[in-house]
């Protein structure tokens, strides 16, 4: 009973923790369709219709100011919606398949060599999109301030995303040890019986 317990509260756990990743998640996704190639047919889910709602409330924050570069870089941000979904259709079943989810190639891997794609994701792409960011503020503050939001939300996410993989990796690793464990002991105790 108090395993159930246990899970019931974990459950909500992850429900909340994934819950508190929803608006980071957005940003990050605004501009991955712009840095990464190849994504997992299932990746822009909730997300991706979620940007169409948060640029504009956004835009609505800088009264006074210019939206048309945030509903340009919106704009821009459907047409590669549209691209990296005719791509997923085009490598339907073609080899090799990646994981539905998958949040897709960096774009920018050939320019770091040495470098995995964890590190290209969690490391680079922020600060490249932090960087171009501040170099738009001059030109549109709220492109420019939108921009490094998404860095930030880019960094976050996928901090998150291998905090999870992690503790997956270290689950399937307990489980292998006792699955070991329990194996021997049926081992031990089949030589027991007669």
């Amino acid at each position: 009973m108090n395993d159930q317990t246990g899970q019931a509260q974990n459950g909500n756990a992850r429900l909340t923790f994934s819950q508190l990743l929803f608006i980071p998640r957005s940003l990050a996704f605004s501009v991955e369709v712009f840095l990464h190639t190849k994504m997992g047919d299932r990746y822009s889910d909730v997300q991706a219709a979620a940007v169409l709602l948060l640029v504009p409330l956004y835009a609505a924050l800088w009264e006074g100011r210019d939206p048309t570069p945030l509903f340009v870089f919106l704009a821009l941000y459907v047409a590669m919606c549209v691209r990296n979904r005719i791509e997923c259709i085009l490598r339907r079943g073609k080899p090799p398949v990646c994981h539905s989810r998958y949040t897709g190639l960096p774009r920018l891997m050939g320019q770091c060599p040495g470098r995995g794609e964890v590190y290209v994701k969690q490391h680079v792409e922020p600060v490249v999109v932090f960087v171009l960011g501040g170099a738009l503020c001059p030109l549109s503050e709220s492109l420019g301030v939108y921009l490094m939001l998404a860095a930030a939300g880019l960094f976050v996410s996928v901090l998150a995303s291998t905090a999870v993989d992690r503790q997956l990796v270290l689950d399937i690793n307990d489980l292998m040890i006792e699955q070991q464990e329990r194996a021997e002991q049926f081992r031990a105790m089949r030589d027991d019986q007669p």
